[in-house]
């Protein structure tokens, strides 16, 4: 289960009131669509006992992959399921995020998940396999 946590304190600052950025790609090359969600922080050096609607548990809070385990019966009926992957998977993704992109920049056949921090993005980007 994902819960986006926006850190809003009541500054009513931009990202507090965007949706959470979402990447579909086929992370484990089965031909189906897994799903990744950017997650939220406090925006600058707030604490987290400043959020308005803090987070049941913090240790949530970062960047989540979930795998398609799409299942067709031989009726071709279809039954979706996802899977959270983010730890199997190594992404360590933390930070506020805001966007997320994928693609094959090298052309070795793997595609490559990059999200785009909200604080000094030409710094902060984070590229993972």
């Amino acid at each position: 289960m994902f819960t986006h946590f926006n850190g809003m304190a009541g500054e009513f600052y931009y990202p507090e009131i965007m949706p959470p950025g979402v990447a579909l790609f086929d992370y484990d090359n089965d031909g189906d669509l897994d799903v990744f969600i950017v997650q939220g922080q406090m925006l600058g050096s707030k604490t987290i006992d400043r959020a308005l609607f803090p987070p049941r548990d913090r240790a949530v809070l970062r960047g989540r992959l979930f795998r398609n385990d799409l299942k067709v019966d031989a009726d071709g009926a279809r039954t979706l399921h996802f899977t959270d992957v983010t730890d199997a998977s190594h992404l360590e993704a933390y930070g506020y995020g805001m966007g997320v992109a994928t693609g094959d920049f090298n052309n070795d056949g793997t595609r490559y998940e990059h999200r785009q921090p909200s604080r000094t993005p030409w710094l902060d980007d984070e590229v993972t396999r």
